[in-house]
């Protein structure tokens, strides 16, 4: 059920409080005893060896972009985290290793507790009622495989909050813009700083995204892609002198920004996890020699330095 706007402004206290307390409520539940169990489980056998080769400096190959793995990497760095010496991840009995595993559970439990207000407040920007929106925002608050991806730590979590603060953005950055449905269209610009703001946000939380997996991404990058084609529709539907000249503005805005973020975001994050990995691992083979050859302790960069 959706709201008049009268309706909204009285009912602005309550979703406060409620914001306040599921915000909280969601860190508890994700936050409490998070180094327990102390040894690594599910996927975090697979994940932490990326987080122990950031340590020590050794190339890898992993199929999925690296954002969720620095920002782990980054977080339990920050926390006391000391590669194989905090958790033998490598182990071959990686059930028997004894670690402290909440620094590096961190960052998936603070985005999946960022997931129940963002939801919230998407329901609420969709004008719901407050209680349809309380009803969303409970649901991912209690879901058990929401709570238990936020405890463990996976690529998994921080680009499903990526993805959801794509859609929450996109709700206003992709709405009919205020230029084609103000009274002095043709006096208005065709595109404002707060269109600007807005539309890059949206490309930056894209590029977050599509920076921690590709797959789940893309589905994303389609649907926002058909949201950016009605607003041009509608643009070029509308009765107005200059909707010409307004529509290239803003495909050309939407373009660049929507599109240019994410391909800005994704080769400075390939320039930060290439510096973090200097030295030759398992890695190396994935790669062309010309590659292995920038790598120290590689064998091709030994030959290339016999022949220089």
């Amino acid at each position: 059920a959706k709201q008049v706007p009268s309706q909204r402004a009285a009912a602005q206290p309550r979703q406060v409080l409620c914001l306040c307390t599921m915000t909280l409520a969601a860190a508890g539940l994700r936050l409490y005893n998070l180094h327990e169990p102390q040894t690594p489980v599910y996927d975090e056998t697979h994940v932490g060896r990326f987080l122990g080769w950031y340590s020590s400096g050794e190339f890898f190959f992993d199929v999925h972009p690296p954002l969720s793995k620095l920002l782990m990497f980054w977080c339990a760095r920050a926390l006391g985290y000391r590669g194989a010496a905090s958790c033998p991840y490598e182990s071959t009995e990686p059930f028997a290793a004894a670690c402290d595993l909440a620094p590096q559970r961190l960052v998936p439990a603070l985005c999946g507790a960022a997931m129940v207000p963002l939801a919230l407040s998407s329901a609420a920007a969709m004008g719901l009622h407050p209680l349809a929106a309380a009803a969303a925002a409970w649901l991912v608050l209690v879901d058990t495989l929401w709570l238990g991806v936020s405890r463990i730590h996976l690529n998994d979590m921080p680009q499903m909050l990526f993805i959801a603060l794509t859609h929450h953005l996109a709700l206003h950055s992709c709405r009919l813009p205020a230029a084609a449905a103000a009274k002095d269209a043709d006096a208005a610009p065709a595109v404002t700083l707060r269109d600007a703001l807005l539309l890059l946000a949206t490309g930056l939380a894209l590029g977050g995204a599509l920076q921690c997996k590709y797959a789940m991404a893309l589905t994303t990058l389609g649907w926002l892609g058909l949201q950016n084609l009605l607003v041009l529709a509608s643009i070029a539907a509308a009765r107005r002198p200059r909707r010409v000249r307004t529509l290239l503005a803003q495909a050309a805005t939407r373009g660049i920004l929507l599109l240019g973020a994410p391909v800005v975001l994704h080769l400075a994050l390939l320039r930060v996890h290439l510096a973090y990995l200097p030295r030759s691992g398992n890695g190396d083979n994935y790669l062309s020699r010309a590659f292995q050859a920038t790598l120290d302790g590689n064998a091709h960069a030994a030959r290339v330095a016999a022949d220089a």
